[in-house]
């Protein structure tokens, strides 16, 4: 992996969120397949943007999630502050315990919004956004995965350890 600080990745709205936005709203139908570690990786080692990885507890009000609307067209972002716990990634693992304010931005797109759980475990890539980081989520997780599943966490050590990752 090309290593630029910790990791980098896109900014940019996914290609499923655009090819969906070229159908008329009461026409689209968003089907998310599970989320696969390896393709958020990738997208994360071509960017020219920084992120960390942590692993933790996201805390705030749950209300501050957006409600999906129906009749919406298009997407529409939400942004809130949240307190995490936890530990940031890197070659050993999760090893650094890190505690810190960040604002999350949640996508909706017509009826489908991205949902972070409060007070529940989570890895996540954060984007640094100078002084502060960013976790971006939408309707099918894009940089989130919660709950972690085990062998996420385990591909991510790998990868931070210098296996073979894909960068497309």
């Amino acid at each position: 992996m090309r290593t630029k600080r910790i990791l980098k990745f896109c900014d940019g709205v996914g290609v499923a969120f655009a090819a969906a936005l070229a159908f008329p709203a009461p026409l689209l139908a968003l089907s998310c397949p599970p989320q696969q570690f390896d393709s958020v990786w990738s997208r994360a080692s071509q960017s020219e943007a920084s992120y960390v990885v942590v692993r933790g507890q996201f805390d705030f009000d749950p209300a501050l999630n957006p409600e999906p609307d129906a009749t919406a067209t298009g997407t529409k972002s939400t942004e809130f502050i949240s307190h995490f716990r936890g530990e940031v990634g890197g070659p050993d693992g999760f090893d650094k315990p890190v505690a810190l304010n960040l604002t999350v931005s949640v996508t909706c797109m017509a009826d489908a919004c991205g949902r972070l759980e409060p007070r529940k475990d989570a890895i996540a890539f954060l984007r640094e956004d100078g002084e502060t980081y960013v976790l971006e989520t939408g309707p099918c997780g894009d940089f989130l995965f919660q709950p972690p599943l085990l062998r996420t966490e385990e591909r991510l050590k790998e990868c931070f350890a210098g296996a073979e990752c894909p960068e497309e």
